[in-house]
């Protein structure tokens, strides 16, 4: 095991394979609960707002109750991305500003 400063250092290995999605928000004030896609130990999982969506927002939030309450969601515009470290892409809630709206997902495996 390699040290830094004293420190053990733990290296993930590379993933050998990655997901990838497109989940689209049917109507506005409907949150859509993304795919399940397990995520493994040591690994991420990207959500990103499509690029085709224009001025369309994405919200984002852990629950469908939580993605209609702007106090407890995050917003995604155009081309916005978060990467989350959670073990399923199903723990993932999205809502948006207008139908139609699009999400890419992308998950090392």
């Amino acid at each position: 095991m390699a040290r830094i400063n004293g420190a053990e250092l733990v290296v993930t290995a590379n993933a050998a394979d990655f997901a990838a999605r497109l989940v689209s928000v049917p109507t506005a004030g409907t949150p859509v609960q993304l795919p399940s896609l397990p995520i493994p130990d040591g690994f991420s999982c990207t959500v990103r707002a499509s690029e085709n969506n224009g001025t369309k927002r994405i919200y984002l939030s852990n629950s469908s109750v939580n993605a209609l309450d702007a106090t407890k969601r995050i917003e995604l515009r155009k081309a916005g991305s978060v990467e989350l470290q959670i073990t399923n892409t199903n723990l993932i809630w999205i809502d948006a500003s207008a139908n139609l709206a699009e999400v890419e997902i992308l998950v090392e495996q």
